[in-house]
C-alpha cells in the first residue's frame, strides 16, 4: 500500500485517498479500480473533472472523473481497504448523478449495517455553476464533515485514452503458459519456494516508486500444481472467506476472493484454474487489478 503523503499516479481514474464519512460512519477507502459507467445524454458532460482537498498532516482527498461520450471511469484509492465498483448515471435537476450499481472486486466497506453501498445510492452529483462545476456529496463525502459540496475543475478532452495498459510491457511465461502486461517502469522477478508446505513457482512485479520501502507495491502470481478448491484451503488455514465471487475479464474467468485473516488484515486475491494448475494473484491495489485484467493463458 502506498503512503498517502507521496500521492498516487493512476492514469485516467479517480483517486480518493482519505478517510471518507459514509452513511453516518467513518470508513477508510482504497483502490477502487476504474470501471465503465453509463452516461445518458453525455455529450455536454464530456471531459475530465478533478477535485482535491487536504487536512494536515496527511489526510488527502483527490478526485478524477473522466466522461467520454457514453463511457466514464470512476476510481477511489485510499487506506486499508480495496473496493471496485460499477455505477450508472442519470441526469437529475440539470446535474449528473453518479449512482452505485454493484461491487466488482475488493472489500465491501464496513458501514453500520455492514452492507456497504446499496444499489441506487447516489455517490455524488455534478452540477454546473456559473461556468464551473460543483460536486454535491452523497454517500461519498468530504473529509470535512460540514462540507456538503466541492468545486470541480473540468478539462475538455476530445480523445480520451480508455486503455491505460496500451503502452505497457508484456511478461511471457513459456513453462506455465501465461502472459500479462505490466507498467513500463516496473521490475519483474521469478521465484520458486514453498507455500504452506506446497512447492510453488511465481512472478513478482515491483511497480512502487521507492524500491527500498519494505511496504512497497508488489504484484504477485503464484502457481500451484493442484486444483483451486485445494489451494483455497491453504489460504484459509488462518482466516475465513469474506467473499467468493466469479471473476471475468476479456481473456479468462475465475474467482475473486477476500479472506479475513486472524491478524486482522484482509487478503484479496484472484484465482484461475487451468490445465490442473491454480494461478493465484494478489489484488491489493488498482495497479494489481489492471495487471490482472490483462492476464491470459497461452497454452
Amino acid at each position: 500500500m502506498k503512503n498517502s503523503q507521496k500521492g498516487f499516479a493512476i492514469p485516467l481514474i479517480i483517486a480518493i485517498i482519505a478517510v471518507l464519512a459514509i452513511g453516518g460512519g467513518v470508513y477508510y477507502y482504497s483502490k477502487i479500480k476504474s470501471t465503465p459507467i453509463e452516461v445518458k445524454n453525455s455529450e455536454s458532460w464530456n471531459g475530465t473533472y478533478t477535485y482535491g482537498e487536504s487536512i494536515p498532516p496527511n489526510i488527502i482527498m483527490s478526485l478524477n472523473l473522466v466522461v467520454n461520450s457514453s463511457i466514464a471511469t470512476l476510481n477511489v484509492d485510499g487506506y486499508m481497504t480495496e473496493i471496485s465498483l460499477n455505477a450508472t448515471t442519470r441526469e437529475e435537476n440539470g446535474g449528473l448523478a453518479i449512482v452505485f450499481d454493484k461491487y466488482t472486486s475488493g472489500n465491501i466497506p464496513y458501514t453500520d449495517n455492514k452492507v456497504g453501498f446499496r444499489k441506487g445510492d447516489v455517490l455524488f452529483t455534478i452540477n454546473r455553476d456559473n461556468g464551473g462545476y460543483i460536486a454535491t456529496w452523497g454517500k461519498i463525502k468530504s473529509n470535512y464533515i460540514d462540507k456538503k459540496t466541492g468545486e470541480l475543475k473540468k478539462t475538455d478532452q476530445s480523445n480520451v485514452i480508455t486503455d491505460s495498459t496500451a503502452n505497457w510491457k508484456t511478461y511471457i511465461n513459456t513453462k506455465y503458459g501465461f502472459e500479462f502486461k505490466y507498467p513500463v517502469e516496473s521490475s519483474v522477478g521469478e521465484y520458486s519456494n514453498k507455500y504452506s508446505g506446497e512447492d510453488t513457482a511465481g512472478v513478482t512485479v515491483d511497480y512502487s516508486d521507492n524500491k527500498t520501502n519494505l511496504n512497497r507495491s508488489l504484484f504477485n502470481v503464484r502457481v500451484f500444481e493442484k486444483g483451486i478448491d485445494k489451494v483455497l484451503g491453504l489460504y484459509t488455514t488462518d482466516g475465513s472467506v469474506l467473499k467468493d465471487q466469479a471473476y471475468k475479464s476479456s481473456f479468462v474467468t475465475g474467482r475473486t476472493i477476500s479472506i479475513s485473516m486472524s491478524i486482522g488484515d484482509v487478503n484479496n486475491i484472484v484465482m484461475f484454474e487451468h490445465n490442473g494448475r491454480t494461478f493465484v494473484m494478489s489484488n491489493k491495489t488498482a495497479e494489481d487489478s489492471e495487471i490482472i485484467s490483462t492476464f491470459k493463458f497461452t497454452k
